[in-house]
């Protein structure tokens, strides 16, 4: 144990341990580090698997409509968040993934119940997707772009509903407006897409109850 040419010296434990050949001289490979202990990894053994590490690319994930989620980020971003002047800018970068986002003021009807006659404001900017034309689009989009968007875009003929689109893009150029309104069918399901007509000493209009106030 004390000889340290011994495969069983003390020194070597956990370190150098050297090759024997038959006549018992110990066989030298390389550089001898006596009484230096081994870095030994362990090795993974049959039946075991190491857990991988957790990171992005090994992470589950989940199969969500794109349409969805789009309409989900846009909700977000149209939330009033209190004591900050303007959305947070950190969303931007948290959902750059869905595509860009503009916040936009909605302002819901002030109009109490289904009254059959109501005298008060046209307000276009109730549901989102109206609030985003008035508020960006008009400003950068031709009347025509616009009347092509209300005409065929999912998310503008389901706010308008039963309203022809020559009726909403009239309540877009009219926001804010005075005008008579009475009351022509009543949605059970959804009040807030019944709808009203008003003349516009012209012609005869129709407007869903969110964009009255």
């Amino acid at each position: 144990m004390t000889n340290p040419n011994s495969p069983h010296a003390a020194v070597n434990a956990g370190g150098f341990v050297p090759r024997i050949e038959k006549s018992g001289k110990p066989i030298q490979d390389g550089k001898k580090e006596m009484g230096v202990v081994k870095d030994v990894k362990p090795t993974q053994t049959a039946g075991t698997q190491q857990k991988p590490a957790n990171n992005p690319t090994n992470s589950p994930k989940v199969n969500i409509d794109k349409a969805v989620a789009k309409k989900a980020v846009q909700l977000i971003f149209d939330t009033t968040w209190f004591n900050w002047d303007e959305t947070p800018k950190i969303f931007e970068k948290i959902f750059k993934q869905y595509g860009n986002f503009i916040s936009v003021q909605v302002k819901p009807s002030t109009m109490v119940g289904l009254p059959q006659n109501h005298k008060g404001t046209i307000n276009i900017s109730g549901k989102a997707p109206y609030a985003f034309i008035k508020d960006t689009l008009l400003r950068i989009e031709g009347p025509s772009a616009i009347m092509r968007m209300i005409e065929t875009n999912p998310t503008y003929t389901e706010a308008r509903g039963k309203v022809p689109a020559e009726h909403m893009m009239f309540a877009l150029e009219n926001d804010g407006k005075t005008f008579d309104f009475r009351l022509i069918e009543t949605d059970k399901a959804n009040p807030d897409m019944s709808y009203y007509d008003y003349s516009d000493g012209i012609k005869h209009r129709e407007i869903p109850r969110w964009a009255i106030s």
